[in-house]
């Protein structure tokens, strides 16, 4: 049935029989819907939208999906951003979901649910608000550099098909009295008609506790004002911040938020799936590569680590040794090169004896290091002592 469908709605666009070619696009929806395929039920409904949108000769600026706020054709089809009052900087930089590009994103099942609920409820707001329930519009993500929070933060930018407001902290916290509060509120009341995300990264910054011994006062003030603003919110602003201190956050502000998604740094499996997606960019190189044992010496790395850690190997195949070739060992050489490079000695030897244990050999440590097989021995022996 399927594929009966598919094939006449390539019928219908040849003969450009626009009625029919709705017809099968919502038996589409209506199956998706049944099978529980939250996106790809969106992703339909956003090209009917769009069918709609030239059927109809509309020249509005964005078609949003059900739920949003509609924009009128007297819209400006470019956000300003407000500015700072003393530096003139904008508070905000625009990114338009089509200049976000597609990423590959190992989470895991409970973080991908969590995506496809928010985007679906987010879509379908206007159902929520006729039950007289409050839109989810208000997400924290936590967790420690480099897990995918900011990644995490364009993913749901794209899927919402809305503009995002990433805020510039540099231009938002001042040291004049009132007025990094003051550049808070600006930002939110610039686009409290907008449909659009506003992401504030390291928000631990703007939000720590009040209890906090070594603040001045300014930060109580800055935080008394951050919760009014959160508070009045719109249903059409979605509002995103991302902090690796989760901890230090004022813990009325972290109550302001309907949800709180922890990005925790990855296990093997998802180290596995995100090492093999990132090989399949280069399959013009001879790759010999036991992923999973990549993935075990690797384990307690954050993606973006990995991410720089595959790179640096890649570059040095090509820069250093003119190979187009990658293998398990390349990797590892790599992986305990970077180690020497930017680590004091102790922890040299300390990560040394981390990946000795996840099993890399002394002597495969001498090979790479040029030391011999007895020094790193007994160096490691001492460490694990010091434990």
């Amino acid at each position: 049935m399927y594929r009966e469908w598919i094939l006449e709605l390539i019928r219908c666009y040849i003969l450009k029989d626009d009625g029919r070619f709705k017809e099968i696009l919502d038996k589409l929806v209506k199956y998706e819907k049944a099978n529980g395929n939250e996106s790809e039920i969106y992703e339909i409904e956003q090209f009917i939208q769009e069918t709609n949108k030239k059927s109809n000769n509309d020249s509005s600026y964005y078609k949003p999906s059900k739920g949003l706020i509609m924009r009128d054709n007297k819209s400006k089809k470019h956000l300003d951003s407000p500015k700072d009052k003393v530096s003139n900087s904008n508070l905000f930089e625009v990114i338009y979901p089509k200049d976000i590009t597609n990423q590959s994103l190992i989470f895991n099942d409970k973080i991908n649910n969590k995506i496809k609920e928010i985007v679906y409820e987010y879509n379908n707001k206007e159902q929520v608000i006729q039950l007289g329930l409050k839109v989810e519009n208000k997400i924290l993500l936590c967790g420690p550099p480099g897990c995918g929070k900011t990644s995490l933060a364009y993913e749901l930018t794209k899927k919402l098909n809305i503009p995002l407001a990433y805020v510039k902290l540099d231009s938002l916290i001042t040291s004049l009295m009132g007025q990094t509060s003051s550049n808070i509120r600006k930002i939110f009341e610039s686009v409290k008609d907008e449909s659009i995300v506003i992401f504030i990264d390291e928000f631990d910054a703007i939000a720590k506790k009040r209890a906090d011994s070594n603040d001045l006062g300014e930060l109580k003030r800055i935080v008394n004002s951050l919760l009014q603003i959160i508070d009045g919110i719109p249903d059409n602003v979605f509002f995103i911040a991302a902090t690796n201190f989760e901890e230090s956050l004022d813990s009325a502000i972290i109550r302001r938020f309907d949800s709180i998604i922890n990005l925790e740094r990855p296990n093997i499996d998802s180290l596995n799936k995100y090492i093999q997606t990132f090989l399949e960019d280069y399959k013009k190189f001879v790759l010999d590569i036991d992923i999973n044992r990549i993935s075990k010496f690797t384990l307690g790395m954050s993606f973006s680590e990995v991410n720089d850690l595959l790179s640096y190997s890649l570059k040095r195949q090509i820069v250093h040794k003119k190979e187009p070739s990658l293998s398990t060992d390349d990797i590892i050489e790599s992986l305990v090169n970077k180690i020497f490079q930017f680590s004091e000695e102790y922890d040299q030897i300390s990560r040394l004896a981390e990946l000795n244990k996840k099993g890399i050999s002394i002597r495969e440590l001498s090979e790479i290091t040029s030391i011999p097989k007895s020094t790193i021995s007994d160096r490691i022996r001492k460490v694990k002592s010091n434990e």
